[in-house]
């Protein structure tokens, strides 16, 4: 009976779930039969099962050192993915540039959940570039900072692994509008 919950008195709770992600029951395990859970989709060992249960611990697990930055933000997985590592790959496998090296999986919005249609492959500079601001920007301006030293903006962007200065100015504005220019001059459009 789905939702049934059968407890055998040992330590280990697993919910057991048909391919098709409908729980069937809840399993009380002991420790050695951890794996009956992951044998239900036969799918443990694929390279996307790790990205599966890594997302889900940022995103659920108070103790895990990234949740601040995920779960402690209010960012989740969707209901559909979050117990069915199935309906996750199925998604995930049909995104333009799955398989690519170098690709790993990245939210389109930073701010949104793992969710479908905020879901891509991206490269790491691409994830880079969609990063939000640090913790100490001040200026609200990727790439802008303020120097107490010359009481300036400074401006600035990391292109191929190389920091290049744009200049220092009065306002942030200006040092923003600097970085814009030389993002649209030298075709950086992936920056904006």
């Amino acid at each position: 009976m789905p939702g049934e919950r059968v407890h055998t008195g040992l330590s280990l709770l697993f919910p057991v779930y048909h391919l098709n992600g409908e729980i069937m029951k809840s399993v009380d395990y002991p420790k050695s039969d951890k794996g009956l859970f992951q044998k239900q989709h036969g799918m443990k060992n694929h390279p996307l099962y790790r990205t599966w249960t890594n997302i889900k611990t940022r995103c659920y697990n108070k103790n895990n050192k990234a949740y601040k930055n995920y779960g402690g933000r209010g960012i989740n997985i969707c209901d559909e993915w979050r117990m069915n590592f199935k309906a996750f790959h199925d998604y995930a496998i049909q995104l333009p540039h799955y398989g690519e090296i170098g690709m790993t999986l990245d939210r389109t919005n930073n701010d949104g959940n793992y969710e479908p249609d905020n879901l891509r492959w991206a490269s790491r500079h691409i994830q880079a570039v969609n990063a939000r601001l640090h913790c100490d920007n001040t200026t609200g301006y990727n790439g802008v900072n303020f120097r107490k030293d010359i009481k300036k903006y400074r401006s600035r962007i990391r292109v191929n692994n190389k920091l290049i200065c744009l200049g220092s100015y009065m306002l942030p504005e200006d040092a923003y509008m600097a970085r814009i220019k030389y993002i649209l001059k030298h075709n950086l459009t992936e920056y904006l």
